[in-house]
């Protein structure tokens, strides 16, 4: 289940970031016909691949290893031919084109996360004929199916939940609030607090999805109500949990408060393990709650949303600064949405991968350890808790030295659990290590958000910034070649960075197309006669431009340009003149030291004695 949540999230993260083009680069026949083309060569594939593993189990050469090896690489082949059919063959532009899922957020999800169930579904569907001989199982195709789907229901729940309250909220008639939840921050709040509110009412929300039902009377029952109400654990029921139909050798506890708090536990693992292991369960599933992990697997979650958007500004600086994100960006409209939103959608699912497979999956190992160690401390003895998981192993066809990315193997905990009762000290030397993992994890989400923060308001660096400025403006001279400023800006870009070759051809460019703007022929002027070794051209033809610029505009930066132009063209008596009108007109956002320095300048050109301060 671990695994598909992942999964999952990918899969909603793509749906999601996708925006519908305008048109589809095949069409939608053909689109249509590679889709479903891709669909029946996966599901032929999944056939072939387990009907070998079917016959290598059969032949003693194949077990539960192999089985979840090939299941996982299915999955994740799965998901990337659910990635092309979003972005590429435009699954999403069909689903809002029906009449009824194109203005209703759950309505389209619940069609996009289908789209991805029916590949799942077939691969489950060719994968039970391994299962059945791998783990002895009593179920047919179907129920294996469907107890499939019932158990990865509650991972989209959330999203689905949260679709249907943007629907209302469309239909919500006044503007109060819209505003506010419209812009990131307001968003990202919203969100949190729906999933606080949300994940407290889940196992209530979960209780008929997985058929849960209270555990009938017994001496089973009445053993776990014991062994709670002596532990001094509160909780609103005992489930009996129908994994897999009743197969699954599973136990856990949700919910986070005692209203909604389910203790659940298969009919398989109640008839498998005896008093003192079923004692060792509980207690390891109440050292989940003890050590508040729920809460802490609550916060991961949202420390993920926090990473995004900290990062978003960052990947949109990285991709502006980028060569081939300037290329998508300008490339031909019906394709270049699809790219561009691909493109700055797939750090975030890279992320969203390492951050819950690595971080997150470091974490719930170290829980469950911190949860034994709990079983041993309440029970007193290693041995129930030992012994469980080694029935568990065996009965459930699993080895007991392959570790999960969520677990530690069942050889590790047993060592583990070893080590601690014969050197009690590295119980409390976990705990710590456990804390410092949180503080670490902490600083670092706190340190994201503040860089995150002043990449979003200062950017990273004043030549990254001038990257992103050129790549913009290069950006807009692609879509309107017509327009003269964005030339004119980019010569002052490049006019900054010294480049002063391509500030001249940027301005000529803008001049030729807007041969009146006195703001370009006073930058046009200043570059030609302030670069180093002016041509007796470029001087003549810079007072020229500086003339016809005062002409339609005497501001005072531009009388400085035609002061320049004077000085450098050996007039500097009305260089002098000139500078003196642009010192009378200089307004709040000109600098009046530098207008006196250039005075200054003139003067010693004329041999005049320097004014004292």
């Amino acid at each position: 289940m671990y695994n598909n949540l992942v999964y999952f999230l990918v899969v909603l993260f793509v749906f999601t970031t996708y925006q519908p083009s305008d048109g589809l680069v095949f069409g939608w026949v053909a689109n249509a016909a590679l889709g479903l083309m891709i669909f029946l060569t996966f599901w032929m594939w999944c056939r072939t691949l387990f009907a070998r593993l079917a016959v290598r189990v059969l032949e003693g050469r194949g077990g539960s290893l192999v089985y979840q090896r090939l299941v996982t690489r299915l999955t994740m082949a799965a998901l990337a031919l659910y990635t092309i059919d979003v972005f590429f063959l435009g699954l999403k532009d069909f689903i809002v084109w029906i009449p009824l899922a194109g203005h209703s957020e759950m309505l389209s999800g619940l069609l996009g996360l289908g789209a991805f169930g029916l590949y799942l579904a077939v691969l489950w569907g060719e994968a039970f004929r391994a299962y059945r001989l791998i783990y002895r199982s009593q179920l047919n195709r179907r129920k294996f199916v469907l107890s499939q789907l019932r158990l990865n229901l509650p991972i989209l729940l959330p999203y689905l939940t949260l679709s249907l309250i943007m629907d209302l909220a469309a239909l919500w008639p006044y503007d109060w609030g819209q505003a506010w939840l419209n812009t990131d921050t307001g968003e990202l709040v919203f969100v949190v607090v729906f999933m606080s509110a949300l994940v407290v009412v889940f196992p209530a929300l979960i209780r008929p999805l997985w058929g849960l039902k209270p555990l009938p009377a017994g001496p089973k029952r009445e053993a776990i109500e014991n062994f709670c109400q002596r532990s001094g654990f509160k909780y609103a029921e005992i489930m009996l949990w129908p994994l897999y139909e009743g197969e699954g050798l599973t136990a856990g506890v949700m919910g986070l408060v005692k209203r909604w708090r389910y203790i659940l536990i298969t009919r398989s693992l109640l008839d498998l393990l005896d008093q003192d292991e079923l004692d060792a369960v509980m207690a390891h599933e109440l050292g989940h709650v003890k050590h508040h992990h729920l809460s802490f697997y609550l916060f991961f979650f949202f420390g993920y949303l926090i990473a995004m958007y900290s990062l978003f500004d960052l990947n949109i600086y990285l991709l502006m600064i980028s060569n081939l994100g300037l290329d998508i960006m300008t490339a031909a409209e019906g394709n270049s949405s699809t790219l561009l939103t691909f493109l700055m959608s797939a750090p975030f699912v890279i992320l969203l991968v390492l951050y819950f497979r690595f971080i997150f999956g470091a974490f719930m190992r170290n829980f469950e350890r911190q949860a034994d160690l709990y079983g041993y401390r309440v029970t007193g003895t290693i041995n129930g808790l030992v012994s469980s998981l080694e029935k568990i192993a065996l009965w459930s066809g699993q080895s007991r030295d392959v570790p999960s990315w969520h677990h530690f193997s069942v050889a590790q905990r047993v060592d583990f659990l070893r080590k601690c009762e014969a050197e009690p000290a590295l119980v409390k030397r976990h705990h710590r290590k456990v804390w410092l993992m949180i503080g670490v994890y902490l600083m670092a989400l706190a340190a994201i958000w503040v860089g995150g923060q002043m990449v979003g308001r200062y950017g990273f660096g004043e030549n990254a910034n001038r990257r992103v400025a050129v790549n913009i403006l290069k950006l807009q001279i692609e879509r309107d070649p017509h327009l003269a400023q964005p030339h004119r800006l980019l010569g002052d870009v490049y006019f900054g960075d010294g480049n002063l070759d391509q500030a001249l051809e940027e301005y000529e460019t803008a001049l030729a197309l807007a041969p009146n703007d006195p703001e370009i022929m006073n930058n046009l002027a200043w570059t030609l006669v302030t670069k180093g070794n002016p041509s007796p051209r470029d001087k003549s033809r810079g007072l020229l431009l500086a003339e016809r610029a005062v002409e339609l505009s005497p501001s005072s930066h531009i009388l400085d340009t035609l002061a320049e132009a004077l000085y450098v063209n050996d007039r500097p008596e009305e260089a002098l003149d000139i500078i003196d009108r642009a010192i009378e007109r200089a307004g709040p956002k000109d600098d009046p030291a530098y207008l006196k320095k250039q005075r200054e300048k003139f003067k010693q050109a004329l041999g005049e004695p320097s004014e004292r301060p």
